[in-house]
């Protein structure tokens, strides 16, 4: 702001032994209008549910290609359809970059808005998942930072209510390492972004990650690989049709995770690991 069993002991061989190789998710990220024929090249495709219709949902179930909804946690767009219903106590802070309001999802009233009204309104428009976002927002705020606890706690029951009020939706995390390892049982996946290269919003520019940020962030992610065998997917930013996507991909394949390089807004379609691999479907 995207099944583990089989595969487990191979990928914890590799990883202790300092080698590489792709693991088996298959999921693209497209927030445009107008889904391209690519993304039926994948197992899952995370969308934004006011940018595609029913019909275009049923076509790519149709293909072997489940579709997942982007469902932001944290924040609700200012100019969000779903604004209206944001009471004033709700809101904690401000997301400038985004034009959002950050909620507090401490609130049992604002869980039940998440899973209730803007998750169940996806369901029932077709999708078979969620894209998690927005996770950490509540550290925009000094309210948040001073109860990161109370804040994580709260995440996780609105995790654990996402995986008991659908049925068996496949659940995909954009962060959320201090947590993950809580709701393991319940999601499929753990995604972050900008392991190599990273898009500012506020200047419309991309930029190579540090090294020491690129650490830090393998350092969070593989211990869910070693120790609680979740599929990890970088998601990184390049211009659209940059010459050096692939070589991109191949660089974080080469941790063993999986890869999605797209433009900064994900309003075109990128390109990834996999093909319609076995992977997060129980």
């Amino acid at each position: 702001m995207a099944g583990r069993a089989g595969y487990l002991p191979a990928l914890l061989a590799i990883w202790l032994l300092g080698l590489a190789c792709p693991t088996s998710a298959s999921v693209a990220f497209y927030y445009g209008r107008g889904i391209p024929q690519e993304a039926t090249h994948y197992d899952f495709i995370v969308l934004q549910p006011s940018q595609v219709s029913p019909a275009e949902l049923d076509e790519l179930k149709k293909k072997g290609t489940q579709p997942l909804a982007y469902l932001s946690i944290g924040e609700v767009a200012r100019t969000a359809a779903e604004m209206v219903a944001v009471r004033p106590e709700w809101r904690l802070g401000q997301n400038e970059h985004w034009d959002s309001v950050v909620l507090d999802v401490r609130r049992p009233e604002v869980q039940l808005f998440l899973v209730e009204m803007m998750a169940a309104a996806a369901w029932r428009q077709g999708f078979k998942g969620f894209f998690l976002d927005t996770l950490d927002s509540y550290r925009l705020t000094e309210e948040g930072r001073s109860d990161e606890s109370g804040f994580q706690q709260a995440l996780v029951a609105v995790i654990q209510r996402l995986a008991t009020t659908f049925n068996k939706p496949t659940l995909i995390l954009n962060r959320g390492f201090e947590f993950a390892s809580r709701v393991s049982e319940q999601i499929q996946a753990v995604a972050f972004e900008s392991l190599y290269s990273r898009y500012s919003v506020a200047d419309d520019d991309y930029r190579a990650v540090p090294p020491n940020d690129r650490e830090w962030l393998l350092a969070q992610v593989l211990p869910l690989v070693k120790n609680y065998g979740l599929e990890v997917i970088a998601i990184d930013y390049l211009p659209e049709n940059d010459a050096s996507v692939s070589e991109l991909i191949q660089r974080i394949e080469a941790h063993g995770l999986s890869a999605w390089v797209g433009d900064g807004l994900l309003a075109h379609m990128g390109q990834g690991s996999g093909r319609h691999r076995a992977g997060l479907g129980r």
